[in-house]
């Protein structure tokens, strides 16, 4: 398994810590910038990102997946809605998977030989390319399950109104008047929202991650796993 942070496994008490953090903090983002300011995008995914950078694909799985449980339970709107946690999930199994691809790119341990100062700036500049590619991707992969969990959910509960801020609420009149099936529409009405959700929820979850993992080089390593059982032995 990918060990993002170096060779030894990190203390799993801190990773859980870490993991409860990042959701409720995707909860807090996520409303007060769609409540209180009014920002016409879903940014609940960012913290999820950070939390697989910094401890690995399960850990932000974990922090995907509580988001949506606490999210979707204050208030409660019945069962089917909690599907949408596959696509906070899925976030996170796609950014594991480009770390697994670009582990140069997108390592934030530190670990790797340091560059020649001639070479800093291209060394931004892939990591910039990659993470515009991670945010592409995610933004086709999240708008297919995001919309049909949408389908599926309208399929179980046909009563159960859209949140009135739901971002791609914007661009589904434009295509329900041209005639598409509810999958197309479902899916093409969160492109848009998702081609700049992504786009900063992965600059700024990778940011995140990278400044976690600095801080704890400054600070000294935590206690790991690897460390416990010397302790404890």
């Amino acid at each position: 398994m990918f060990k993002p942070s170096g060779q030894r496994t990190k203390n799993p008490l801190v990773l859980l810590f870490v993991a409860v953090a990042g959701a409720l903090l995707n909860m807090l983002i996520y409303h007060f910038l769609r409540n209180r300011l009014g920002v016409p995008l879903f940014l609940d995914t960012a913290l999820t990102m950070t939390v697989t950078f910094y401890g690995g694909v399960f850990w932000g799985a974990l922090t995907g997946g509580l988001t949506n449980l606490i999210q979707q339970s204050l208030p409660f709107h019945g069962w089917p809605p909690y599907l949408y946690a596959l696509c906070n999930i899925a976030v996170a199994l796609g950014t594991a998977l480009f770390i697994r691809w670009f582990p140069r790119e997108l390592g934030i341990d530190g670990a790797e030989k340091p560059l020649p100062k001639s070479l800093w700036l291209q060394d931004l500049m892939g990591r910039a390319i990659v993470l515009v590619l991670l945010s592409f991707a995610l933004c086709l992969a999240i708008s297919i399950l995001g919309g049909l969990c949408a389908v599926i959910i309208d399929s179980f509960n046909p009563s159960l109104l859209p949140d009135s801020t739901s971002p791609e609420l914007n661009f589904r009149p434009a295509l329900i008047r041209r005639n598409l099936s509810a999958v197309i529409v479902e899916i093409g009405s969160r492109i848009p929202v998702n081609l700049l959700d992504r786009l900063i929820s992965s600059f700024a979850g990778y940011g995140l991650a990278a400044l976690l993992a600095w801080g704890e080089r400054k600070t000294g390593k935590p206690i790991t796993a690897d460390k416990e059982k010397e302790f404890s032995s």
